[in-house]
């Protein structure tokens, strides 16, 4: 496992400004962050601190929450959930919800910069970033659908 840093107030206060920012959402106080090496955020309940850890052996802590990338910061499917976007979203239909779930980029004018989180009806499904007339997929492999031929 990576190594887990626990963001600091300051820290967690620049990643809730740049999703306040960019998605135009807060989300509730009672989370802390974590960040590994390789910039991705993870969130666990305030009261994990409470914990001694010194004497577990820890595979995995939290729920992967999103990443940080040049562009923003990437969020995961649950990250999109809790976040729940009010601004850079986009409406997809069933048959682009098909295509995303699959792991395919989807032709779409995003009319944005940057991530965008997608929305199916009243559900978020995800988060991918706006490139020439695409939203690029990130939909991790392990969690792609195979809707067949």
């Amino acid at each position: 496992m990576h190594k887990l840093k626990i963001l600091n107030r300051k820290e967690a206060k620049r990643i809730l400004g740049q999703l306040e920012e960019h998605f135009g959402s807060k989300i509730a106080d009672g989370y802390v962050f974590l960040k590994n090496d390789k910039g991705r955020i993870y969130v666990v309940n305030r009261k994990f601190g409470g914990i001694n850890t010194e004497k577990l052996r820890i595979n995995n802590l939290g729920l992967y929450f999103g990443k940080i990338e040049k562009n923003g910061i990437r969020l995961s499917i649950e990250g999109c959930q809790i976040v729940r976007p009010k601004k850079n979203v986009l409406q997809i239909g069933r048959g682009l919800l098909d295509r995303w779930m699959q792991g395919l980029d989807i032709d779409v004018e995003c009319g944005m910069q940057g991530f965008a989180a997608l929305k199916y009806g009243e559900d978020f499904v995800g988060c991918g970033l706006c490139k020439d007339g695409k939203l690029l997929n990130y939909v991790p492999k392990g969690r792609r659908l195979s809707l067949g031929s």
